[in-house]
């Protein structure tokens, strides 16, 4: 399409015989083969441009006639009402004819809005999906976190995701090392709680059996007392006197082995204690340094999130007022000022140089 061409031509018109009853009528039948010779290609940047371009061409049309009947009927008081009443006609045919050119424009700009909000919302799910798991895998339940991993893994890179397809595939790798971090971690922590439970377990059943050995060998000591003192009784009874010397003897040596034995018991189960609670010590401070560890890389984490969503807010502002100067921009060229004056005007808005204006963001 030839972008220089216009749809109607001022001097190739006659003003008067154009804003008489059904005058307008040629012209603007003119105006619509034009465009109803035109196809739309909205595939294409180019062929966007050709759309929104004869849709301003039509916009300017609408100005052209709307301008020239606006002259006539300043000398032409006696015909205002019929000039005014086509000049509606017209506005409006050509409005709604403008709408008619760039609906498939609009209707696919709807469309990728779309789906660029859906390829996003996809990514910022995966994206903290990972960073969730490695924050929190201690409260997440393991078996959860196994699941969305599976599901995160079953994400297919198609060519849907267009445009999006490098930023997804990096998003997800990302992901699914963080989740298998966080697994791994949980894991670990999970075998360390089950090893120190089994130890507490052991130590408790060591306890438990020493104390009835104990019991056991001070029953059979006591038997075996009561069995030397009823044979002690009955040989002083034969001969006490003769055995007082060697009864004192029996006795001390009895009483001196008794706490020999009682002393190697008692160490052989003190060094038992303090090895199983050295064992237990050691582990949690292990346990202590890995949670201190995971808090640190939280903090970094959270710090390095925070800094990351700031500076996609600033583009993201950015982008916004850019978008609303340039649709500020193609208002103004809607009205009839051209490309260039239209984009200084937008900007010495946006800069507060005109007084009384702004634009809401």
């Amino acid at each position: 399409m030839n972008e220089s061409k216009e749809l109607i031509v001022a001097e190739e018109l006659n003003v008067e015989q154009v804003y008489t009853a059904g005058g307008l009528d040629p012209i603007l039948e003119r105006i619509k083969s034009q465009v109803d010779g035109f196809t739309p290609n909205i595939d294409t940047a180019t062929g966007r441009k050709e759309v929104a371009s004869l849709a301003h061409k039509v916009a300017r049309s609408k100005v052209l006639l709307d301008d020239l009947g606006k002259n006539l009927v300043s000398g032409w008081k006696q015909k205002a009402k019929v000039v005014d009443n086509e000049r509606k006609r017209m506005r409006d045919f050509l409005d709604n004819l403008k709408d008619e050119v760039r609906q498939p424009l609009t209707e696919w700009e709807n469309t990728e809005k779309e789906r660029i909000a859906r390829l996003e919302w996809i990514i910022d799910e995966t994206k903290s999906a990972g960073e969730s798991t490695l924050a929190n895998y201690l409260q997440f339940p393991l078996e959860a976190m196994v699941a969305r991993l599976k599901e995160i893994k079953t994400i297919a890179i198609d060519e849907s995701f267009a445009e999006y397809s490098s930023a997804m595939a990096q998003t997800k790798d990302k992901a699914i090392s963080q989740m298998e971090q966080a697994i791994a971690q949980r894991e670990k922590h999970d075998a360390e709680q089950a090893e120190l439970a089994r130890l507490r377990q052991e130590a408790a059943e060591r306890e438990a059996k020493e104390r009835e050995e104990r019991i056991r060998q001070e029953a059979a000591d006591k038997a075996r007392k009561e069995a030397e003192e009823k044979a002690r009784i009955e040989a002083e009874r034969i001969e006490r006197e003769k055995q007082d010397a060697i009864r004192r003897q029996v006795e001390a040596e009895r009483r001196e082995k008794e706490a020999a034995e009682r002393a190697e018991r008692d160490r052989i189960a003190a060094e038992e204690r303090a090895k199983i609670e050295k064992e237990i010590a050691v582990r949690d401070a292990e346990h202590r340094a890995l949670e201190e560890a995971a808090r640190k890389e939280n903090e970094r984490l959270a710090k390095e999130k925070a800094e990351r969503e700031e500076a996609e807010r600033k583009a993201a502002n950015k982008k916004h007022r850019a978008k609303i100067n340039a649709v500020a921009a193609e208002s103004l060229m809607d009205i009839g000022i051209n490309g260039a004056d239209a984009g200084k005007v937008v900007l010495a808005i946006s800069e507060g140089k005109i007084k009384h204006v702004t634009i809401n963001y």
